[in-house]
């Protein structure tokens, strides 16, 4: 099987997301990225899960988060993937958020996630993906509390 276009994919995936924060119903094109089953890691936990009703639940909850903390909109900078069985790839994919802090000030956050992904007829579909421990970047730019809330929420 042929190698995915992974920069067009993650364009696409980036587009998804930015419609999902402007509250758009784009959640079940963006549910349609990932494979049946999910797991994801971060710096705070391993979870894993069926991509289903309740996983659009979840990603419904993650943007209403994103957005409270100030995510106004992503950008891909550039994806290096590569095939790492047959049929399976890893894609290390860098992305900027355009953020807008309480005050109206706004930054730009640079940060890279690490998605497994699996090559099917259909096109290639997330089944796993690792990110640096967000919530601890959150609280070091001052975006949420401790307890992980959103800050001035």
């Amino acid at each position: 099987m042929q190698a995915p276009d992974y920069d067009a994919f993650f364009a696409s995936y980036v587009d998804f997301y930015n419609a999902a924060l402007a509250d758009k119903p784009v959640i079940r094109d963006l549910r349609a990225c990932y494979a049946e089953y999910l797991v994801s890691a971060s710096g705070q936990a391993v979870m894993g899960g069926e991509n289903g009703d309740d996983y659009e639940k979840v990603l419904e909850k993650g943007f209403g988060f994103y957005r409270a903390i100030g995510v106004v909109e992503m950008w891909l900078r550039g994806v290096e993937a590569r095939e790492i069985f047959a049929g399976h790839d890893e894609a290390r994919v860098s992305f900027t958020a355009q953020m807008r802090r309480k005050d109206g000030s706004e930054f730009p956050l640079d940060f890279e996630v690490v998605y497994f992904l699996q090559r099917r007829d259909s096109g290639p579909k997330i089944f796993a993906f690792l990110s640096e421990d967000e919530m601890e970047l959150f609280r070091s730019l001052g975006l949420v509390d401790g307890e992980g809330k959103p800050v001035g929420a």
